[in-house]
């Protein structure tokens, strides 16, 4: 009600443009010799992340499909589960991310594990999101596209991310000592 109707999409864009620029400065304070001495920390992590909301989906969600109006009728207990499960393991990540880089752990082992635990938490999640919404009559197409996508970017930035952005890298860096010799800094 405070902003135009016209206005939202312009300001949901620039709001996701804004988050996705957070987690790239996120990204780059992320210690990678430290993730290669906590992965299978990490992983312990995360497992135990995705694991307990997902047995805790599949406790609750029979009775509440009892509840009239809470989920789609006929829906199956397998696919309700999986919606409930993927929700409950979702994290906040930028939040997590936030309130890391804020309290300086971001270049600890600790804020390092929590950092990865919760990407790879809310990475899984998301994928069973997609593979939900392929069975809700999207197609697999959907699942497929998501999942798919998703790796094929991540495969892309862990062998040519280096590569691909080192000049804009050389570029800022020249700046910023150009604009450090002009303010005599």
């Amino acid at each position: 009600t405070i902003f135009a109707p016209q206005t939202k999409n312009v300001l949901y864009t620039g709001a996701q443009l804004g988050v996705g620029l957070y987690m790239f400065l996120v990204g780059t304070t992320l210690q990678i010799d430290l993730f290669k001495s906590k992965a299978r920390s990490a992983m312990s992590v995360s497992a135990a992340g995705i694991i307990v909301p997902f047995l805790i989906a599949f406790a609750i969600t029979p009775s509440l499909l009892k509840i009239p109006g809470l989920f789609a009728e006929g829906i199956s207990t397998a696919n309700a589960s999986l919606f409930m499960g993927a929700c409950i393991a979702l994290t906040a990540f930028p939040m997590l991310a936030r309130i890391i880089n804020e309290r300086g752990l971001a270049n600890s082992s600790l804020g390092t594990l929590s950092l990865t635990a919760g990407a790879f938490d809310d990475a899984v999640s998301w994928c069973v999101l997609a593979v939900v919404l392929a069975t809700f009559g999207a197609g697999a197409g959907v699942a497929v596209l998501a999942i798919g996508g998703g790796l094929t970017y991540t495969l892309l930035i862990m062998l040519f991310g280096r590569t691909l952005l080192a000049p804009l890298g050389r570029i800022v860096e020249r700046e910023g000592e150009m604009s450090t010799t002009v303010l005599g800094v």
